[in-house]
């Protein structure tokens, strides 16, 4: 069975594709083969650090932004506007991650002791 990522049809025999409609130059390791409501066509390699998604209509390439974003150990993926993912850098030891509307990106790395007994309060 093949099954094509891009149209999501699927074809259990192989030997059902009609070779000429699929005559599709492919020109590099990697490219692959998209069908629209007539035809098939060489969607080709994309770029490092991209993804294959589809706007409903076609297949397109966009950025992978979880593999550009984080780039050290510890690095957490922040929401600071709609639609927008930013970095933030893993805090320094003994410190908890804490809610703080006044921090640019909503969260901020606090002193544990600070906020120790609480936790103990509330059976954490």
């Amino acid at each position: 069975m093949i099954r094509s990522l891009v149209t999501e049809q699927r074809i259990d025999n192989p030997s059902d594709l009609d070779a000429e409609s699929m005559s599709v130059a492919m020109t590099t390791s990697g490219d692959l083969i998209s069908r629209d409501a007539s035809s098939f066509t060489r969607v080709a390699i994309g770029a490092s650090n991209t993804r294959l998604a589809s706007d409903g209509s076609a297949a397109t390439w966009v950025a992978d932004t979880q593999n550009t974003v984080v780039d050290a150990k510890g690095d957490l993926m922040v929401g600071s506007a709609d639609n927008t993912i930013d970095r933030l850098v893993v805090g320094d030891d003994n410190k908890i991650l804490m809610a703080n509307s006044s921090a640019s990106l909503g969260v901020s790395w606090e002193p544990q002791t600070d906020y120790l007994g609480l936790i103990i309060a509330l059976g954490g």
